[in-house]
């Protein structure tokens, strides 16, 4: 069974971009795979959680998931 987090480094291969330009849909909320978690005292970087099912559903994935590279 697969983890229900995946990696950025994951998501951007799945979607062939790079990890620039899935964290910059992320933070303006042109996709919808996961949360922006910002810092907690206002500095620093923020993370960034990716569900698989959410990205798996955004491409179209039926299966939720059984993907592989």
């Amino acid at each position: 069974m697969k983890q229900a987090i995946m990696s950025t480094a994951e998501a951007c291969s799945i979607l062939g971009i790079r990890p620039a330009r899935l964290r910059h849909l992320m933070r303006t909320k042109a996709i919808d795979i996961g949360r922006v978690v910002e810092p907690a005292n206002g500095k620093g970087n923020s993370s960034y959680i990716i569900y698989r099912d959410k990205l798996m559903t955004e491409i179209g994935r039926i299966d939720k998931g059984e993907w592989e590279r």
